[in-house]
């Protein structure tokens, strides 16, 4: 009897050490991603006040009187077309803030907002309220300025009917990673590539399955909204990431097709080792990464955080210089997690789909074939190197 006490005693003091374990780690992540999300967020808020010549330094304390998130709100919905109530000079009309800077005025200011934001968005907008703003508590800014930035820009997407029209017929994206387009799809060629964006590292073997339960989860819980927004925004966050993820592999897919790549299935660990940024970019225009399959991809003998880096860095160079695109992640953000956050991958290939989408839409017929045998070089020539291409007799 004593001893079967005993067994009881120590399995339960083992599983209060692993709950203890995953609750510690789960709140270790919740910390690394809140500095994430908020160094991405501003950065983001920083580009749109870039065109009305301002910026914050301190997302907590630069909002707080209202003033610079009504002037955020007054750049980011007059920067797309909408049919909305506008001006005599064709801008939609937006909430002026107050004269005065005290408490009242800056409440105000942030209530202003957020009744704007709740005419345009009927019970979508997340249950936040002035005063949280105005105190400058960094959670609810964050959901704020999240919600924000999933409207009037990820939400840009819904809008692009030649995506959303294979949503409902697409099951591909309603299924987990293992769903049978990972189960047709060949696998990558490339030194273990295709382990490296869906493995864990050598080093999270160490974690214990509740620890890397907590990893999931925690990521799970930022996908829905950055910080727990409400049903609405959690719904709408999920549709424009099907729409992202489905003009993603309509992107990558003569890559895919050709094993170059194993076919994206989030937003998170399927772009940690940098391929899949790069191949956006090769798609765009192989010119602006002549040496991909030359060099980067042909030397890339061992793939591990060294080389991920390497590519996620020329890659965000890339983007920034020659196709105009904020830098809203450094590659840290990705190598250094297992998880990385799903919002904040979603915000940066957003950007991605803004410049690629108008390119493409104004291009002829012509041109883009032109770069699609551009592509099939290329791609082929890799596959010789790597001596898996055969060519038809």
């Amino acid at each position: 009897m004593k001893l079967t006490n005993s067994i009881s005693s120590n399995r339960h003091r083992r599983h209060g050490q692993q709950t203890n374990s995953e609750e510690d780690t789960s709140r270790n992540l919740s910390i690394d991603y809140q500095e994430i999300q908020k160094r991405t967020l501003t950065k983001w808020v920083n580009a749109q006040l870039s065109i009305a010549d301002d910026h914050i330094e301190n997302m907590e304390t630069d909002l707080r009187d209202g003033k610079r998130l009504l002037k955020l709100l007054s750049v980011v919905v007059n920067k797309e077309k909408q049919q909305d109530q506008k001006d005599e000079k064709g801008m939609i009309i937006t909430p002026k803030p107050e004269r005065g800077n005290m408490r009242i005025h800056q409440l105000s200011n942030v209530a202003q907002a957020l009744s704007f934001l709740e005419s345009q968005f009927l019970g979508e907008v997340p249950d936040i309220g002035n005063e949280p703003i105005v105190n400058g508590d960094l959670k609810k800014t964050l959901a704020l300025i999240y919600f924000i930035m999933l409207k009037y820009h990820i939400h840009l997407i819904l809008d692009d009917k030649s995506i959303t029209s294979f949503i409902e017929h697409d099951n591909e994206l309603l299924v987990s990673p293992s769903s049978s387009i990972s189960k047709t799809a060949p696998s990558s060629p490339l030194p273990s590539l295709a382990a490296s964006s869906t493995q864990p590292q050598q080093k999270s073997s160490l974690l214990s399955s509740a620890a890397q339960r907590a990893l999931r989860n925690n990521n799970n819980n930022h996908n829905n909204a950055m910080v727990g927004g409400e049903k609405a925004s959690s719904s709408s966050a999920t549709e424009a990431k099907l729409a992202l993820l489905r003009w993603v592999r309509i992107q990558l897919h003569d890559y895919v097709m050709a094993n170059i790549i194993p076919s994206i299935q989030d937003f998170s660990r399927s772009w940690r080792n940098g391929v899949a940024f790069c191949l956006l970019i090769h798609r765009h225009d192989p010119n602006m990464i002549p040496e991909l399959f030359d060099t980067y991809l042909k030397t890339a003998s061992e793939w591990n955080q060294q080389t991920w880096h390497r590519l996620l860095t020329i890659s965000f160079n890339i983007a920034s210089e020659q196709m105009n695109i904020p830098r809203y992640l450094e590659p840290e953000d990705l190598t250094d997690v297992d998880y990385p956050h799903e919002p904040s991958v979603m915000m940066y290939v957003t950007e991605f789909y803004k410049v690629m989408s108008f390119t493409q839409k104004k291009q002829s017929q012509e041109n883009n074939d032109s770069a699609r045998k551009q592509r099939t070089v290329c791609i082929s020539d890799l596959l010789k190197f790597l001596g898996l291409y055969h060519q038809n007799d």
